[in-house]
């Protein structure tokens, strides 16, 4: 589980193609620590709850497997070297539980349909297959416009 609030960033520093997927690797930016990272945590990338499956002793990098469906998903797909990504460590029972608890499991993927500034916040609007409409979180300013 995550609170889905962005803990620090990192850069994709290695991307290879995988049998039925690809991995990436991701260097976090300070103040970031990967500090207690073990194999087989769950970790968010950009949103997308993966696996850490080899890391670096000093810290420096974590790797991940990304399968094909997720890459059809997420933006990960989309990722390449050196491309900013968001990182949050998952929740652990005696942590505080800041935001909310979300899973970072996809369900669907939005089409980003406007953007707009209202004094100093901008607001977005999206547009969502009709699969996911019943499974996306309705917080904020939300209109469903499903599309078909």
């Amino acid at each position: 589980m995550f609170t889905g609030i962005v803990e620090g960033a990192g850069r994709v520093c290695r991307v290879t193609e995988d049998e039925g997927g690809r991995r990436l690797r991701v260097a976090p930016e300070p103040p970031l620590s990967l500090d207690g990272l073990s194999h087989g945590q769950s970790i968010s990338v950009s949103g997308v709850c993966l696996t850490v499956e080899a890391f670096a002793d000093d810290g420096s990098w974590f790797e991940v497997f990304t399968a094909a469906e997720t890459l059809d998903r997420t933006y990960l797909g989309a990722v390449g070297e050196g491309d900013p990504v968001n990182v949050e460590r998952a929740l652990t029972a005696d942590g505080r539980f800041d935001g909310h608890l979300v899973q970072g499991h996809v369900d669907g993927v939005g089409t980003v349909t406007g953007v707009e500034r209202v004094g100093d916040d901008w607001w977005f609007e999206f547009s969502l297959p009709p699969s996911s409409v019943g499974t996306s979180s309705r917080r904020g300013r939300w209109r469903s416009t499903a599309s078909a």
